[in-house]
């Protein structure tokens, strides 16, 4: 199919037309209140996990097997159908866009160690043609296959068609599992082979592997998530927006990153406890030069080690819509701000099995690194766990934020990050 392989990747737009329909129905979403929305949505009968745009509203369902949702902005129609079938992931795409009276070209992906199906597609309506697209993933155990489309009216698929990679980008074949590069991301790029790097950190040098195509990958996956978090910008929903924004972009990480993180990891745990630099408060001191006799004295001088880190790292601002720096580039020191740095400690941190957490504050334009350690400093709170602070863009310790950022009240943490 390639299909210019997502018009060259991902479609451009900026969304200008669907941003005039946006204003046209502000209104509309300020009433709609009381509906059912169900931007991440978990089936336990199926074992998948979807964690769609915001605005989709929940207009049929048919037991655990079927759902249709429309998008209370746009004129998106979002299909979830699943079958307790284990047949190719091909042949039931054709299936049912015959059912539907669509033609469209298929191709098969291998995505998270299953053949799984892509497909953009035409389909008759009675309002005129529809065009969209469509991804059918096997579930795992054979507990069957599941089938996502999301299509818009013609004239407005153009616009609308970043909205439905998003969301079908987000889709998850196990719930407990869901921080891997989406399916649409990976069938735009597929993966080229190893590229080797070598970071520093402190006095370490630490070899690193990605793959040749997770740069480009995850920085077209922000370019395009941030188009999308843009139309929700003045509206009740813009606060679930920044989260998925930023929980897009971890999850698009996670996996691009476990093996730098385990090397890092390995590196770091042998050096500890490091040589004190003088400029350290004396509780961190005394922790980073006396032999690490607890746990919680290895994880905070662990924490410390890699914050001291990124507060290292060039400040540059991205010349891009997003002004966003991809964690692959915050990582390998070619540019990042206060929010890549934390979002990348928190990747790091996790896959170091630690309990992260991004904090962002829209009020204070910054962002704050968290985790759940004991010992002394600031802490934010976060569904029911207080995290530890770090400020990555200030050489000052593990705990230590700038006072006229402690209101608590003006963060807020973003929900669904970890493992």
């Amino acid at each position: 199919m390639n299909y210019m392989r997502i018009h060259q990747r991902f479609p451009s737009s900026r969304c200008t037309n669907i941003v005039r329909l946006y204003a046209a129905c502000f209104l509309l979403l300020c009433m709609a209140k009381s509906v059912l929305y169900a931007e991440q949505m978990h089936s336990p009968a199926w074992g998948y996990s979807l964690d769609m745009p915001e605005g989709f509203r929940l207009t049929y369902k048919q037991a655990e097997t079927s759902y249709q949702f429309e998008h209370d902005l746009f004129p998106v129609t979002l299909i979830i159908r699943s079958w307790p079938e284990t047949v190719p992931s091909g042949e039931k795409m054709r299936d049912a866009l015959k059912k539907l009276k669509a033609a469209g070209e298929t191709e098969d992906i291998i995505w998270r160690a299953r053949t799984c199906t892509v497909c953009v597609f035409d389909m008759p309506a009675k309002t005129g043609l529809h065009k969209g697209w469509a991804v059918c993933v096997p579930q795992d155990e054979e507990k069957g296959i599941t089938l996502i489309l999301g299509y818009a009216p013609e004239a407005h698929f153009a616009q609308a068609e970043a909205l439905i990679i998003s969301a079908l980008d987000s889709f998850s074949p196990q719930i407990a599992n869901p921080n891997t590069s989406g399916i649409m991301t990976s069938f735009a790029y597929p993966k080229q082979g190893p590229q080797h790097a070598n970071l520093t950190i402190g006095t370490a040098e630490i070899p690193v592997v990605f793959d040749l195509a997770d740069n480009e990958a995850h920085n077209a996956l922000i370019e395009r998530e941030y188009n999308i978090l843009t139309l929700f910008a003045g509206t009740p929903l813009q606060e679930k927006a920044w989260q998925r924004y930023y929980r897009m972009i971890y999850r698009d990480a996670y996996k691009r990153l476990e093996k730098a993180a385990f090397t890092i990891y390995n590196v770091l745990e042998a050096e500890i406890p490091p040589q004190p630099d003088g400029k350290m408060s004396a509780e961190n001191a005394s922790i980073r030069t006396k032999k690490a006799d607890t746990q919680a004295d290895k994880d905070r001088a662990l924490a410390q080690k890699l914050l001291s880190w990124t507060q290292t790292l060039p400040y540059e601002r991205r010349r891009t819509a997003s002004d966003f720096t991809g964690l692959i580039d915050t990582l390998s020191g070619t540019g990042s701000d206060c929010d890549s740095r934390a979002l990348l400690l928190a990747v790091l941190m996790s896959h170091m099995n630690y309990n992260t957490m991004l904090f962002i504050s829209p009020h204070f334009s910054h962002a704050f690194f968290g985790i759940d350690i004991e010992g002394k400093g600031a802490r934010l709170e976060q569904d029911g766990t207080n995290y530890l602070l770090g400020e990555t863009t200030a050489q000052v310790d593990l705990g230590l934020v700038p006072q006229d950022m402690s209101d608590s009240t003006k963060w807020f943490g973003i929900e669904g990050l970890g493992k």
